[in-house]
């Protein structure tokens, strides 16, 4: 039974700890690149929230590209319809420039709300990993104290059973030589 009980444990050193080292890497790494996509979210929205004016710009480039660029349009059909250097045309382009500006306000500002409700759910989700993570380390430490355990405990009982095993032959002994003395 206890050598039955030695080789299962011998199995598990020997094909599932390897088996589970494989996951454990792959596992690893699946998680590495997850918490670098969520490190990289986690930075635009904390560019958005930041308020720093170029980090906003930076963030929101195509969309205030996108409100310059119609606002020069806008510009361009005005100067292509008329005179571009009366009165009229001169407001006009004033107003695109306003409706510009407010635009674009209103882009880099209008998404801090929806930017802070991403960045705390990025950060539950790093912590759940990290949360994770820790017990998967508990878990493997307490299968190595496991194994271990039962280890030493197979060591102490074949020691044992080695010891019994000698003293009964050491006494089997001394009986045939006390008996083969009696006879001499």
């Amino acid at each position: 039974m206890q050598l039955q009980s030695f080789g299962n444990l011998n199995n598990v050193f020997n094909w599932a700890l390897p088996f589970a080292q494989g996951l454990g890497t792959s596992g690893q790494n699946v998680t590495n690149a997850g918490v670098g996509d969520l490190s990289q979210a986690g930075n635009y929205y904390k560019k958005l929230l930041s308020g720093n004016r170029s980090d906003l710009f930076q963030a929101e480039a195509p969309a205030v590209n996108s409100a310059i660029g119609a606002g020069d349009a806008s510009k361009r059909n005005l100067g292509a319809s008329g005179t571009a250097r009366g009165g009229g045309v001169s407001a006009s382009n004033q107003q695109i420039d306003d409706k510009t500006r407010a635009t674009i306000d209103n882009l880099l500002f209008g998404v801090r709300p929806g930017a802070a409700k991403e960045l705390g759910d990025i950060g539950a989700k790093e912590a759940q990993i990290g949360t994770l993570e820790a017990a998967s380390a508990i878990q493997g430490g307490q299968l190595a104290e496991y194994a271990t355990s039962d280890a030493g405990k197979l060591a102490t009982q074949a020691k044992d059973q080695t010891d019994a095993q000698q003293q009964a032959e050491g006494s089997a002994a001394a009986s045939i030589f006390m008996d083969a003395l009696a006879l001499a």
